[in-house]
C-alpha cells in the first residue's frame, strides 16, 4: 500500500525502489529494549514547549540557509 502511494505521486520512481521498511517508535522500543527514551527525540511534554528550550530546539543554525533536520 505504501508503494503504490509512491508511484501514485512520483510515478519516475516505480521500477526504483530496492528496499524498503517500515517502522514506528513502538518498533525500536521493542527492538532495541529502550523503554524510558527513544530514538526519535525527547518526549512531548509540557517543558518541551518552554521558551528557556527555544534556542536549543530551533532548527535553524546561525549558519545563513543551513537548517538542522532529520
Amino acid at each position: 500500500m505504501l508503494k503504490e502511494g509512491l508511484y501514485k505521486n512520483y510515478p519516475k520512481t516505480e521500477g526504483k525502489v530496492d528496499y524498503y521498511d517500515l517502522a514506528t517508535p513502538l518498533t525500536c522500543e521493542h527492538y532495541c529494549n529502550v523503554y524510558n527514551g527513544s530514538i526519535y527525540g525527547i518526549m512531548n511534554g509540557r517543558d518541551r514547549f518552554n521558551k528557556k528550550y527555544d534556542r536549543v530546539l530551533t532548527p535553524e543554525t546561525d549558519i545563513k540557509g543551513l537548517w538542522m533536520t532529520g
